[in-house]
C-alpha cells in the first residue's frame, strides 16, 4: 500500500511539474508597496562568535560572517485574498505575495502550482474571515517548521492572533499543532487544517520570514537571533529545570541517513556520564522540550532533532557532520548555539556509505574524550 501511494504521489508530482512550467509566465508577482501594519525589527545584525564554536575539519565559510545586516521584519495586512495550494497568497488584484512563499521566487516555482494559480477561479473554495498562513514548501520538516513557521508567528503577540485561524496543511505533523498550542498559546479550535486547494480570506496577516538570504550571506539562511532567543525564553516558562543534567546521544531510528552505526560504545566507554540513547521519534513535542531543557552533553550526527537546541538551557553539543555534505548545512544548528551562547563542536567525518552513516573509531572517541575532559566541571554541576 505504501509503495502504491509513493507511485501515485510521484506521478502527481510529474504532472504538476509539467503543467506548472507551462504557466510560469502567466502568473503575476506583486511589486507593489507593502501594506505594513507593524515593523518587527530594524537593527538586527549577525556576527559569528568564535568563543562558542569549535570545528574539526575544513573551516566553514560562514565563520567569516561579521556584522551582517539582517532584513527588516514586518507584518503585512491584506483584505480579500485567496490562498492557493501550499500557502500561496494572491491579493485582490490577482498578484502573488512573494512573502507567502519564503520571499524567494525559487520557492514559489518549486511548489509547482502555477497552473492552479492561473485556473484558481475554477477551483471550489471555502470562505474564512481572518487567517494567518503558516504553510509553505518546507513546513513538513521539523527544522524549517520551528525556524521558519513557528518563528513567524512568534514575531507577533498572542493578542495579535487570538481571533485568527492559523492555516496549516492537512498533513501537518503533530509537532506543528502541539508547538502552536504549547508554546504560543494558540487555541486548538483556531488551528485550521487546509484540505481545499483554494481559500477565500477576508483579512490575512502576513508576518515576514525571520531570516535573511542574499548575497551578503552567500545565499545562506541567516536567522534573526532575537526570535531564537524569544522561543528559548518562552520554552523555559513551559518546562521544568531539574538538578541533574541528562547526557544523551541522538539515535536516528526512522531516518535512512546519518545514523551512528556503533553508538552503543559511547555509553560503554564513558559510563560515569550515564549517557542515554534517545529516539526523538518516540517522544512527544513536550517531552523533547523537557529533555533539551535539562541537556548536559549532546552527541549527534547532523539532523533535524538538533533543532530542539532552541529549547535548551546551557548544553555542550558535539555534532558529527559528513564531509561529503554541503558545509552550508552545518550552519543550521550552530546558529541556535550562536544566539544562545552554547558551546558547539562540529566534527567533520568521512562517511562509510551513501547514507552518510558514521562508524565511530578511536580518533572519534579520543576527540570526544578530550571534549569531556575540557568540560568535566560543567558536566557534573
Amino acid at each position: 500500500m505504501k509503495l502504491y501511494r509513493r507511485i501515485i504521489n510521484k506521478i502527481k508530482r510529474i504532472i504538476n511539474t509539467f503543467f506548472s512550467k507551462l504557466f510560469i509566465r502567466r502568473i503575476s508577482i506583486s511589486t507593489k508597496e507593502k501594506n505594513i501594519v507593524q515593523h518587527l525589527s530594524n537593527n538586527d545584525y549577525f556576527t559569528f562568535q568564535d568563543k562558542t564554536y569549535h570545528y574539526i575539519g575544513v573551516k566553514p565559510y560562514w565563520t567569516n560572517f561579521k556584522n551582517i545586516k539582517l532584513r527588516n521584519l514586518y507584518v503585512e495586512k491584506l483584505s480579500n485574498v485567496e490562498i492557493i495550494d501550499r500557502g500561496v497568497i494572491i491579493d485582490s488584484e490577482g498578484d502573488i505575495i512573494l512573502e507567502s512563499t519564503i520571499f524567494q521566487k525559487e520557492y514559489l516555482f518549486n511548489l509547482n502550482c502555477n497552473h492552479w494559480i492561473f485556473f484558481r477561479r475554477f477551483l471550489p473554495f471555502k470562505n474564512i474571515e481572518k487567517a494567518i498562513v503558516l504553510t509553505n514548501r518546507l513546513d513538513n520538516n521539523y527544522y524549517h517548521w520551528i525556524m521558519e513557521c513557528l518563528n513567524r508567528l512568534a514575531t507577533l503577540q498572542p493578542k495579535d492572533y487570538e481571533n485568527y485561524k492559523i492555516i496549516l496543511d492537512s498533513e501537518a505533523q503533530d509537532y506543528a499543532t502541539d508547538s502552536l498550542i504549547i508554546l504560543l498559546n494558540v487555541k486548538p479550535e483556531n488551528i485550521y487544517l487546509k484540505t481545499n486547494k483554494r481559500l477565500k480570506v477576508s483579512t490575512v496577516l502576513i508576518p515576514s520570514f525571520p531570516h535573511t538570504r542574499n548575497q551578503s550571506t552567500s545565499m545562506t539562511n541567516v536567522y534573526t537571533p532575537h526570535f531564537i532567543k524569544k522561543i528559548n525564553s518562552i520554552s523555559k516558562e513551559k518546562t521544568t529545570l531539574v538538578s541533574e543534567k541528562r547526557n544523551f546521544i541522538i539515535a536516528r531510528k526512522q531516518s535512512i541517513q546519518r545514523s551512528i552505526i556503533n553508538l552503543e560504545i559511547i555509553p560503554q566507554k564513558f559510563q560515569h556520564l550515564k549517557f542515554e540513547i534517545i529516539y526523538l521519534e518516540d517522544l512527544k513535542f513536550m517531552d523533547q522540550m523537557q529533555l533539551f531543557r535539562n541537556a548536559g552533553l549532546i552527541i549527534a550526527t547532523h539532523g533535524a532533532g538538533l533543532t530542539n537546541l532552541i529549547f535548551a538551557q546551557n548544553p555542550i553539543i558535539i555534532e558529527f557532520f559528513p564531509s561529503n555534505r554541503l558545509i552550508r548545512d552545518a550552519f543550521y544548528f550552530y546558529q541556535i548555539s550562536n544566539a544562545l551562547n552554547f558551546t558547539h563542536y562540529l566534527i567533520q567525518f568521512e562517511t562509510k556509505n551513501k547514507k552518510q552513516s558514521l562508524l565511530l573509531n578511536e580518533n572519534h572517541l579520543s576527540t570526544i574524550n578530550s571534549i569531556i575532559a575540557k568540560h568535566s566541571y560543567e558536566l557534573v554541576k
